[in-house]
Parts: C-alpha cells; sequence; structure tokens
C-alpha cells in the first residue's frame, strides 16, 4: 500500500510558490525504496528572496507589529504554516506505519519488528510533545 506525500510549495512572502529553479528533491520511503512524494529544493536564490521578504514584513511599521505580537499570536501563524505544510501527510504515514506494523505482526523477522517498535516510539514521543507544547 504506497501512501503518497502531497507536492508541497516554498511559502514565502505570505504566498506558496515552487523555488526559482523548478527543482524537487524525491522523498523516498526507506522502508520499501519507493518515491512516495517530492518536496521544493530551495536555493541560495530563493533564501535571498524569503529573507527579503522577511526584511519587508519586519520594517512595516518599523518592525512594532510582530514584534509586539503575543506568542500566542505568532504560533497561530506557525501552526498555520506546519498545518498546511504537513496537512494530510502525518495521518498518512500513521497509516502506513499502522499498515507496516500489521504485516511485521504476520512476518518473524525480529530486526523489523524492533526497527518498527523503534519508529512507533518516536511517533509517539513526537504526539505527546505536541500535544504538552
Amino acid at each position: 500500500m504506497a501512501i503518497l506525500i502531497p507536492s508541497r510549495q516554498l511559502f514565502i512572502d505570505g504566498n506558496w510558490r515552487e523555488p526559482v529553479r523548478k527543482t524537487r528533491i524525491p522523498i523516498i520511503n526507506p522502508a520499501t525504496e519507493q518515491i512516495i512524494g517530492d518536496i521544493p529544493a530551495a536555493t541560495a536564490e530563493d533564501v535571498d528572496i524569503a529573507v527579503e521578504a522577511a526584511r519587508r514584513a519586519l520594517a512595516r511599521n518599523g518592525g512594532r507589529e510582530w514584534a509586539s505580537a503575543s506568542g500566542a499570536h505568532r504560533a497561530k501563524y506557525l501552526r498555520a504554516i506546519a498545518v498546511k505544510t504537513i496537512g494530510q501527510a502525518y495521518e498518512d504515514m500513521q497509516t502506513q506505519n499502522q499498515h507496516l506494523l500489521q504485516q511485521v505482526a504476520e512476518r518473524d523477522d525480529y530486526n523489523i519488528k524492533v526497527f518498527l517498535l523503534l519508529l512507533l516510539l518516536i511517533c509517539l514521543v513526537n504526539e505527546l510533545a505536541a500535544r504538552a507544547g
């Protein structure tokens, strides 16, 4: 069961956009070695554009708008970006992990079981950290 990760773009100057050079990096599922998606390959040019956009945004009102914003207000924007960026992919990966665990439960390969158990523990720790923070 191949779960594909939706294609994403770079978030620069309040907009989602492709990298300047239009290149992408494949995402490879380590369990199957299949390409399951891709991410934008940002270059120094993209970083320069993002830094300039950030400087312009900070310069508005002498930077007071963002500097005086509460942590909760800033977090709202950062979470919105994270949700847009990660979105369904996180849920898809959890579904795939469950599917892999079911497959492994049917096999008798100790090394794979240990690896997937560690992967599951990492997912659980991340979930607990997200809920706490």
